[in-house]
C-alpha cells in the first residue's frame, strides 16, 4: 500500500492547471454526489476485511472510472488546453482496468504513459486536470485490486483499494 508521502508525487505528475471546477459546470448533476458515494461505499466495505459480494464493487469500481471519464470529457470539451492529455487518458481507462498492479502504477500513477506522450511532471497536486486524472486512474487501479481479493482474498488487496480511493476522495473535494 502506498503511503501518503508517494501520493503526493503521482498526482503532482498529472496536475497542468489549478482551476476549481465543479460537477455541476460540466452538466453531470449529481455525478460528484454518486461519486463520493460509490467510493465511500467502498471504502466501507473493505474496511470490514471481508466483502461478500465482491462483484457488485468491481462493478461500482467500473462505475467510478465511468464517471471519472465523463467529467474528463466535459473539462476537457470546455477546456481545450487539458483536452489533450484528459483524451489520453480517457481513451486508455478501459485497458487501465486489464493491467496489473504493478503496470498500472508505473505507467499511470508514476507517469509513464503521460510522459511518452510528452507530458511533464507538475508540482501542483490538486490542479482539476490532476484530480480528474486520479478520478479515473484510482478506480481503475481498485478495479484490478478487487479483482485479485476476488482470486486470492488477500487483505492487502483491500488495504489498497481503501488507500486508492481515500486519495481519490481527497482529490475530488478540489472539483466541487
Amino acid at each position: 500500500m502506498r503511503g501518503l508521502k508517494s501520493i503526493s508525487k503521482l498526482a503532482g505528475a498529472f496536475a497542468i492547471g489549478c482551476a476549481a471546477i465543479t460537477f455541476s459546470t460540466i452538466n453531470v448533476a449529481g455525478e460528484l454526489s454518486e461519486y463520493k458515494r460509490l467510493a465511500q461505499h467502498t471504502i466501507e466495505q473493505a474496511q470490514k476485511g471481508a466483502i461478500s459480494n465482491v462483484d457488485e464493487l468491481i462493478e461500482q469500481q467500473a462505475r467510478l472510472v465511468q464517471l471519472g471519464v465523463e467529467a474528463c470529457n466535459a473539462y476537457g470539451n470546455k477546456h481545450p488546453k487539458a483536452k489533450r492529455i484528459l483524451d489520453l487518458v480517457t481513451s486508455n481507462a478501459d485497458m487501465m482496468k486489464q493491467l496489473s498492479l504493478s503496470e498500472i502504477e508505473e505507467k499511470w500513477h508514476h507517469g509513464g504513459e503521460l510522459k511518452k506522450h510528452g507530458y511533464t511532471v507538475k508540482e501542483d497536486h490538486f490542479g482539476a486536470v490532476g484530480n480528474l486524472i486520479d478520478a479515473v486512474i484510482h478506480p481503475a487501479t481498485t478495479f484490478i485490486a478487487l479483482n485479485h481479493y476476488k482470486k486470492d482474498r488477500k487483505p492487502e488487496h483491500l488495504d489498497q483499494v481503501v488507500a486508492e480511493l481515500s486519495e481519490v476522495l481527497l482529490h475530488i473535494q478540489y472539483l466541487e
